[in-house]
């Protein structure tokens, strides 16, 4: 359920003359586990009570929440288009956006993902190593024992 129905629900039992304690409940019961707090319920009963209807988050100032926009997704889509093997820096190189909002860019609202292959470093733990090294010194046994004239130390 949206915090709109919430917010409308609530809007029209506070003007029923509800109290928010019985409004509270009722989501509850509604709602279970995705059901708005007490608190919330208790400001937006308050907020009707001083008859301001409006059930819309009012507008805020500060930081957007993301530059993830149609038009960010455009830039990025062509840039991608222009050469498949860009990579974020690439990408952060051209446009001012963070490294975050070009993945989420690309793999959430562009639905790519890059099939290449990379170097892994391999390092073996000591445990692993050990048993290796058992291992080679098992079969050097074995070997030396078919083969006499051969001695590895």
């Amino acid at each position: 359920m949206e915090k709109e129905h919430f917010r409308f629900y609530i809007q029209v039992r506070t003007s029923l003359g509800e109290t928010p304690t019985a409004i509270h409940q009722d989501l509850i019961t509604f709602g279970g586990d995705k059901a708005i707090s007490y608190s919330t319920v208790l400001k937006w009963h308050k907020r009707f009570k001083d008859e301001k209807m409006d059930i819309e988050d009012e507008p805020r100032i500060g930081r957007p929440v993301s530059k993830v926009t149609e038009e960010n997704i455009a830039l990025v889509r062509s840039l991608i288009e222009e050469d498949p093997h860009s990579t974020y820096e690439d990408i952060q190189a051209v446009l001012p956006l963070s490294n975050w909002t070009i993945q989420t860019i690309i793999h959430e609202h562009l639905r790519l993902r890059k099939l290449t292959s990379r170097w892994v470093p391999h390092e073996l733990t000591p445990t692993k190593r050990g048993k290796e090294w058992n291992f080679v010194k098992k079969i050097y046994k074995d070997y030396n024992k078919r083969d006499s004239s051969w001695v590895i130390l």
